[in-house]
């Protein structure tokens, strides 16, 4: 039988129970008993902490939780009582809201992870640290740092703006505020240009023809001088700047983005533009950053390119009016009317503007309505470039340019109104400002710019990047110039400064030509002729006297003989020292003439030499020519300069309004006589066949080549030889087209010729 569960159970426990009772207990040792005891000592003490712990954690909630209720209350009451008490609505605080708008968008910014926009309210900090860029001329110095390389296929001078003067307040141009800064960024993004992007709509509209034309700016570039731009592809290699600041030159092309160094492919490098054309981004601050980019780089050097400019807005204001572009044009317009015609209220500017506008009236120049806004009309924009250059011209001729200014200046005046009035010299910053001030006192918005200004292209011969010219950008190329609305084309960079006018506006003006003489604004001097070659012969030095020849006796006259009387024998000794002196000065003067008259002649020749050595060379498939690209260009480029030069000098240059096969046929029977008849001109009414001799020269072909190599793809090896020798042909005919007087002033003055 098996046992109950009661009896399992009973006899379980009795088990354990007998168990235990026979357990033997080891007894424990003194020390043993001590650790115990402190152990139980040590319990107990974690444990009265630990309920202290949670007494004081219970108080403090219980204190917090009354707290928050009374602050929860008080902040309830304070909301309250004006709601409750005041009945009139209340407009935001500008001051306030301003900043916290652009901190709110900087730590957006910041959580998104956008470098640029980080960048671009950093910058937005800098610039409220920074005092106002005074006007008071100041001796100037530099360190020669090398900041920018550039290279470009046209030598067109480049200006890249770092500060825009909106305000002028106290004898200082002042940067954007937050007003005006608000009021900007409620029009535009950080990735909006609306100036540049206006210019850009305004070419694709107007000049439509050249813009669609699809051109490799790597290599070419687009000559668009009739309306003031040159078209093309700006490399740009950066040294020593360490800042995100992008200095996008004038005007850059923001259609076509940044680009590769010397490549058509996008760059990574993007930008935010921070107010009105001044943008920055991480990828400059790399260092030795390099990219390009596409502009429509300012000009003036056609003197007729304003004219066709004013009839292009003129016409644009007609038939745009309503295209989106137009209306985009507005409203940045808008914000440029109520943004950049801040004057100085100064007498001192307005008197000197009066005297301005009353020698244009003696001149009979009319310039009244040259700042009204999207006229129709296009002398409304002639007047307003005619009004700029009369300011620019006057002061130019005027004023002294210095970079080290002496004069005293009146301590209660400020440093445009010394600059006009006491010292009447000064440097770009004073010539820049006084332009800007007078022309919004006329209602003209302008903008007075500061930057660098890439100058002094000369050709890279040794450039492997493609890029017919080179300059180096440096710490004293920093400048300021101006830039003048014009309505649907937006700003138009105008330079004030005498040393860089010509390069502007060309030498063909009346003020080019007196710049280039002694008057105040004068250019800098530079030597007219350049230091002798290493192979130019120089004449020996004397040798020293004969030490073993012994001295020359003095003669003593009789002592009965006074001075200046005839001796004895009849012989007057001084007239005779007279006589020598004077044969020996005229000797010496004869014998300077004779020197300075050889090396007319010598250089003359050499010149001369130089220009017939390279149509020779040319024609002779030399390897010094035509063995690289670069050189090609260089030697086509002099060929064409030279052979344009001759014609002109013979009576013969492009007659105004032109075409150039109009222009090639009247060379071609203008030369009959030299080259023979041309045949490719021949008519039914006169045979060729019957003349005693046919020109092997096509002046048209000529022509085309010419063309190709300024604006096309250069001249092939077979036309720079066709032009070579037409080149020689017309040279060695030079008796027969210039008189004898001019020739000489040619070839041994000028050495043209």
């Amino acid at each position: 039988t098996y046992p109950t569960v009661e009896q399992e159970l009973d006899d379980y426990f009795s088990t354990r129970k007998r168990k235990k009772k026979h357990k033997k207990k080891a007894t424990p040792t003194e020390q043993e008993a001590k650790e115990r005891q402190l152990r139980r000592e040590y319990r107990k003490a974690c444990a009265a902490v630990r309920r202290y712990d949670r007494a004081t954690s219970q108080a403090r909630a219980a204190i917090g939780g009354f707290s928050s209720a009374v602050l929860c209350f008080v902040a309830a009451l304070i909301l309250w009582i004006p709601a409750a008490t005041v009945t009139r609505s209340f407009h935001t605080i500008d001051s306030i809201d301003r900043h916290v708008k652009v901190y709110r968008d900087y730590v957006t910014a910041l959580l998104r992870g956008d470098e640029d926009a980080v960048e671009m309210y950093e910058y937005l900090q800098n610039i409220k640290e920074q005092a106002p860029h005074s006007t008071v001329a100041k001796p100037l110095e530099f360190d020669e740092i090398l900041l920018m390389q550039l290279r470009s296929q046209h030598n067109t001078q480049i200006y890249m703006p770092t500060f825009l003067g909106v305000d002028y307040d106290g004898g200082a141009w002042q940067y954007f505020n937050d007003g005006q800064y608000l009021a900007y960024r409620e029009l535009y993004d950080d990735d909006d240009m609306p100036a540049e992007n206006m210019l850009a709509n305004f070419m694709s509209l107007m000049d439509h023809e050249s813009e669609a034309k699809e051109i490799d700016f790597v290599t070419r570039y687009k000559n668009r001088r009739e309306i003031g731009y040159m078209v093309g592809m700006l490399n740009i290699k950066r040294y020593n700047m360490q800042t995100a600041e992008a200095f996008l030159p004038r005007v850059y092309a923001s259609v076509y983005g940044i680009k590769q160094y010397f490549s058509n492919e996008p760059a990574d490098i993007n930008y935010a533009n921070a107010f009105d054309g001044l943008s920055v981004g991480k990828g400059f601050e790399e260092e030795l950053a390099e990219y390009s980019l596409i502009l429509y780089a300012p000009t003036h050097e056609n003197t007729q390119a304003y004219v066709r400019r004013a009839e292009l807005i003129a016409e644009y204001n007609k038939k745009y009016k309503y295209d989106r572009s137009y209306k985009e044009a507005q409203e940045y317009a808008d914000f440029v009317y109520a943004t950049y015609l801040d004057g100085s209220d100064s007498a001192i500017v307005t008197d000197y503007l009066d005297r301005i506008l009353q020698d244009l009236t003696a001149r009979e120049i009319d310039v009244s309505g040259a700042e009204e806004r999207n006229s129709k009309e296009a002398a409304t924009y002639e007047k307003r470039h005619l009004l700029t250059m009369a300011i620019i011209d006057y002061l130019v001729l005027n004023h002294t340019y210095t970079r080290t200014p002496e004069a005293e200046i009146n301590a209660e005046l400020d440093g445009v109104e010394n600059f006009l009035d006491v010292t009447h010299e000064g440097y770009c910053v004073q010539f820049a400002s006084a332009a800007a001030l007078m022309l919004r006192e006329c209602g003209i918005p302008v903008r007075f710019v500061e930057g660098y200004l890439g100058n002094d292209f000369e050709v890279d011969i040794y450039g492997n990047d493609g890029g017919r010219y080179k300059a180096s950008v440096r710490d004293s190329d920093a400048h300021a110039w101006i830039e003048v609305w014009y309505d649907g084309i937006g700003w138009v960079v105008y330079e004030c400064t005498p040393p860089y006018y010509i390069d502007m506006y060309g030498d063909e003006s009346e003020t080019a030509d007196k710049l280039k003489g002694d008057g105040p604004g004068q250019l800098p001097e530079v030597p007219v002729d350049p230091p002798l070659p290493p192979d130019e012969p120089i004449d020996p030095p004397l040798p020293p006297d004969d030490p073993d020849e012994p001295p020359i006796e003095p003669i003593d006259p009789p002592e009965d003989q006074l001075p200046g009387e005839p001796g004895e024998d009849g012989v007057d000794v001084e007239a005779i020292l007279r006589i020598v002196a004077i044969s020996v000065g005229a000797a010496a003067v004869l014998g300077l003439l004779t020197w300075l008259i050889a090396r007319f002649i010598l250089r003359a020749k050499r010149a001369a030499k130089q220009r017939k050595q390279l149509a020779e060379d040319i024609i002779a498939d030399a390897a010094h020519i035509f063995g690289q690209e670069t050189d090609r260009a260089n030697a086509a480029g002099k060929l064409v300069r030279q052979t344009l030069a001759l014609l002109e000098m013979y009576g013969t240059p492009p007659e105004k309004g032109e075409l150039k096969d109009e222009y090639a046929k009247r060379l071609s029977f203008a030369y009959e006589k030299v080259l023979g008849y041309p045949s490719e001109y021949g008519t039914d009414e006169a045979p060729t066949m019957t003349r005693e001799h046919i020109s092997k020269t096509k002046i048209g072909e000529l022509m085309d080549a010419i063309a190709a190599e300024e604006f096309g793809y250069g001249m092939t090896a077979e036309d720079m030889k066709k032009l070579a020798r037409f080149y020689l042909d017309l040279r060695a005919a030079d008796r027969q087209f210039v008189r004898p007087g001019k020739r000489f002033i040619l070839h041994y003055i000028k050495r043209t010729l």
